[in-house]
């Protein structure tokens, strides 16, 4: 017999943090919470973060940008998506998001089906205080990355 999953409440201020790629995540819902169905998180991005060029072969990706602006590039075309927008990538997009503004992004992000969102999880520096200082990029870190994204269907494209 299977244990009934329970509801998950956070509130502000609450959940799991990780720096990644100068950015910071939020993680709201892991696989375990939705049955697998979606991951969902939170994501700070500071003017000229966000994550390289690269490609999903799991998932598709939507993103609402709550705060901010932020440019997606999406199969060679570019996309600026300000407050309210909202931007879903299917999977095998070649994409990115780059903060191009002098101000801070805010976004929300779904990936269907979950698991991806452990990818952070594994790839990120834990967030104890999630007022302090996101962490900067370092090659460390990049080539981290390059390493732990093909486990997560996940292709680079730098």
């Amino acid at each position: 017999m299977t244990t009934p999953r329970r509801p998950t409440i956070l509130r502000a201020g609450e959940g799991d943090f990780y720096d990644v790629v100068g950015d910071r995540y939020r993680l709201l819902a892991c696989k375990e919470q939705t049955d697998s169905t979606y991951g969902f998180m939170e994501a700070r991005v500071l003017p000229g973060g966000g994550p390289p060029p690269h490609v999903h072969s799991r998932e598709e990706e939507g993103f609402y940008v709550l705060e901010g602006e932020m440019v997606f590039y999406c199969d060679g075309e570019k996309h600026i998506a300000g407050p309210g927008a909202f931007v879903h990538l299917p999977k095998g997009t070649t994409h990115r998001f780059h903060n191009e503004s002098d101000a801070e992004t805010r976004m929300l992000v779904i990936m269907a089906p979950g698991g991806m969102e452990k990818m952070f999880t594994e790839i990120g520096i834990p967030v104890s205080d999630p007022n302090a200082p996101i962490a900067p990029v370092t090659e460390g870190v990049m080539q981290g990355i390059m390493e732990i994204t093909p486990k997560y269907g996940i292709e680079l494209k730098v």
